[in-house]
């Protein structure tokens, strides 16, 4: 076992000399052999390793006895460790997500945020080729349309083990006298990835073939290899085909999202439906995300909600519209900003005491040089998608617009007169616009 983790721990550079690693640490089989066989390798590639383990607040005095066998095993190896505690069960209620989705983001989440502070290079986790068998079974019962496994490398997570079994780690652990902790609720069927690995693959091996977990593992690399490719092409190349389309989806959604859990075949096939179709129209993907046609062009985002305030911005003030962090002011003598970056215009005298900063409203009409527009007219006319219009903030007088916080101004009450009031907007932590007015008056 030790030959084929060297080989792929040198396979795909997943350490070099004087790194930092955090491990996953559960206590099971596969983290205690992944813990140990790392500080096996501490002393050759002077490796500085720290354990972390998620007591998930299920399982009672199980979890507890879970947290204490991790730290009395840290101590004996002499590796630094931590326990974090995370009340798995309400944050799934809240993220209305299930536990096993819930605890895999608490993980990871919490991973990322302690190596970052630890100033560790990796995070290695324990999965290994039964877990990849397994994985690939799960895409291809959910219609995923892509067989990937499990990734070695991934966003700074390595994955050292993923080439031997669970039996090989579990014989590593018996060599070397190694006690792990046995979780209880793996052997409980209601959870899919559990009802896979007890029911189908035994019996896929039993029926079919008896090398099924080194089959689907050798598929994974096989397709994942093809696929990387693939991906790889849809992004440098200009090409129209369908399979290459489906790419340029599929990284999409990855890049946004961070992964593509729950996306289906089904989902790409309708987000190439919905760009053959007309602009406007938008469907609605797993985890927030949404897809749009804006123009001939598929535009995917986790948008954000419409944005709704009203303030009344009166003479010789400034107020704060904290919805956009963003200060405005309105009175005869230019306001003193201690920082670059403001809009300023002056803007007609009789706009007394009727100027409001709010975001838009049925009728909106903006004056520009070639005469009045509506403000839909005007969005669309700029090709400026819908949720950006229904974030988007004027300065108003009634249903006419004085500007947009981004700088587009109304010819009808825009002046050069310094006899006039003077508009500012502004925001400390950006450059909200640098346009100065001017014409040829």
């Amino acid at each position: 076992m030790e030959k084929m983790v060297m080989q792929a721990i040198e396979k795909y550079r997943m350490l070099q000399a004087n790194d930092g690693i955090l491990i996953g640490f559960s206590g099971g089989a596969d983290s205690v052999c992944l813990l140990h066989f790392l500080t096996i390798l501490r002393e050759k590639l002077n490796l500085r390793l720290f354990a972390v383990h998620i007591h998930h607040g299920l399982r009672g005095n199980e979890a507890d006895a879970d947290a204490e066998f991790c730290a009395e095993l840290c101590q004996k190896l002499d590796v630094e460790y931590e326990i974090v505690y995370a009340d798995v069960a309400d944050l799934s209620k809240k993220g209305k997500i299930s536990i096993e989705a819930t605890g895999r983001k608490i993980r990871y989440d919490t991973f990322r945020k302690i190596a970052d502070r630890k100033g560790l290079q990796g995070i290695a986790v324990g999965h290994h080729q039964n877990d990849v068998a397994e994985t690939v079974l799960l895409q291809v019962l959910r219609g995923t349309g892509s067989i990937k496994g499990i990734l070695p490398v991934n966003n700074g997570i390595i994955r050292p083990l993923l080439d031997v079994s669970r039996k090989q780690i579990e014989e590593y652990c018996n060599v070397n006298l190694l006690p792990f902790r046995v979780d209880l609720t793996n052997t409980e069927s209601k959870f899919a990835r559990n009802k896979i690995r007890l029911e189908y693959l035994p019996k896929l091996s039993e029926d079919f073939n008896p090398q099924i977990v080194k089959t689907l593992a050798k598929l994974a690399e096989i397709s994942r290899t093809e696929q990387n490719l693939l991906d790889e092409m849809a992004q440098n190349v200009d090409d129209h085909k369908l399979p290459l389309r489906r790419r340029r989806i599929r990284h999409e959604i990855e890049n946004i999202k961070g992964d593509l859990e729950n996306i289906t075949f089904e989902h790409i096939e309708a987000i190439l439906d919905l760009q053959d179709g007309e602009t406007g129209r938008q469907i609605n993907l797993p985890d927030g995300l949404v897809a749009r046609n804006v123009y001939g062009k598929i535009e995917i985002t986790k948008p954000d909600k419409p944005l709704k305030l009203s303030y009344h911005l009166p003479i010789g003030h400034k107020i704060y519209a904290e919805e956009i962090d963003t200060w405005f002011y309105l009175g005869k003598d230019e306001l003193k900003v201690d920082f670059d970056g403001r809009f300023e215009m002056r803007i007609r005298r009789d706009v007394v005491d009727e100027v409001m900063v709010r975001t838009r409203l049925n009728g909106d009409k903006i004056t520009l040089s070639g005469g009045t527009k509506k403000m839909k007219d005007y969005f669309i006319d700029k090709k400026i998608p819908r949720h950006e219009r229904d974030r988007a903030v004027f300065v108003a007088v009634s249903d006419e617009i004085i500007t947009m916080v981004d700088g587009v101004f109304s010819e009808k009450y825009a002046t050069k007169s310094d006899d006039n009031l003077v508009l500012c907007i502004w925001k400390s932590s950006d450059v909200i616009a640098s346009y100065t007015h001017n014409d040829n008056e």
